[in-house]
């Protein structure tokens, strides 16, 4: 399941960055750092602030990993993401089904409709990306 710690940790290599490195663009410290991409330890707002300016990403990338097209250049990073974000989301569903019994609308869901549900979810983001593309966003 991604998270910032790694999100962080792909950002840093995208960019060919020791942790060492990053560290002196970001200055924190390297113990730091090193929980943060563990995922021992969440940046606060100000790490995340100074991190997503050293590995050259949004906050909203770090965070959430969405684009965020005033302040992210590396495409391989927001592609990725969009994967991420499906794999999580399916994640997450899947995980309900097997300790909730999910259910919409006092209507349960069974595992196959929810399996129609994730398929729909990937076409359609499929389908943003074609059309973004297509128009050159």
């Amino acid at each position: 399941m991604p998270t910032i710690a790694k999100r962080i940790t792909k950002a840093r290599k995208a960019l060919g960055l020791n942790q060492k490195e990053l560290c002196i663009k970001a200055q924190i410290t390297e113990s730091t750092l090193s929980r943060f991409e563990k995922g021992t330890r969440e940046p606060r707002a100000d790490a995340v602030s100074r991190l997503s300016k050293a590995l050259e990403v949004s906050p909203n990338y770090l965070v959430f990993g969405l684009k965020d097209d005033n302040n992210c250049n590396n495409e391989l990073l927001i592609e990725q993401s969009i994967e991420d974000i499906i794999s999580e989301f399916s994640s997450k569903m899947k995980n309900c089904i097997e300790t909730n019994n999910l259910s919409y609308k006092n209507i349960t869901l069974y595992p196959e409709q929810v399996e129609v549900i994730l398929a729909n979810l990937n076409l359609e983001f499929l389908r943003a990306k074609l059309e973004c593309e297509k128009n050159n966003i």
